[in-house]
């Protein structure tokens, strides 16, 4: 058991686009108990960050990125202004 090791997960070489809208569309933003009272207050178009993407869908950074810019490309999805980059998706697929 000493040397046994988890087998690896199999890295991704590409992404879906329309699994990064389905995770766009589906995201909600975590609201702690703290925040629970001011959570009708908060933005609810603020979207997930790259890293939140890239966690939902099981694949690396770059990979989301480069989904996401060409999604921007073809005008599915919206970059909001700030630090750091959130995402909304827009138009039919939203």
């Amino acid at each position: 058991l000493r040397k046994w090791t988890p087998p690896a997960a199999p890295k991704r070489a590409t992404i879906d686009p329309a699994e990064v809208i389905a995770a766009l569309s589906a995201w909600r933003p975590e609201v702690s108990e703290d925040e629970e009272d001011d959570a009708e207050e908060a933005e609810l178009s603020e979207g997930p960050t790259e890293v939140e993407l890239a966690s939902a869908i099981g694949a690396t950074k770059a990979l989301v990125g480069k989904a996401l810019k060409a999604l921007i490309a073809d005008g599915l999805v919206e970059k909001l202004s700030g630090r750091p980059a959130r995402y909304v998706a827009i138009g039919d697929q939203a």
